[in-house]
């Protein structure tokens, strides 16, 4: 289960990370890796059993669907469902690490 908590900082972490190889160094703004980060956080603080550990990762998808929805108007790919799927992600492993620490 504890897999479950790390995956989508995986796959962004190795998604940023050959993006990153094929632009060069510089070629990510700070911003994306501390979304990493916040991520890796979520991961490790379910890991804990800390339910609340969910929050930076639906911090994550709050932020990408503020910030695509507000600054980039023209932009041809819609990001609010990639948004909102972060956030039910989380709210749902939350809710699991919830009452898999309960029943114990």
């Amino acid at each position: 289960m504890k897999i479950l908590y790390s995956l989508p900082a995986f796959l962004y972490g190795v998604f940023m990370t050959l993006i990153g190889m094929s632009l060069g160094i510089g070629g990510f703004e700070l911003e994306a890796w501390i979304y990493v980060l916040l991520l890796l956080m979520a991961a490790v603080l379910l890991c804990m059993n800390k339910w609340w550990g969910c929050f930076p990762g639906m911090i994550v998808g709050g932020i990408i669907i503020f910030l695509f929805e507000t600054t980039n108007a023209h932009q041809h790919i819609n990001v609010t469902p990639l948004g909102i799927g972060i956030i039910l992600y989380f709210a749902a492993m939350g809710v699991i690490c919830y009452k898999l620490n309960r029943e114990k």
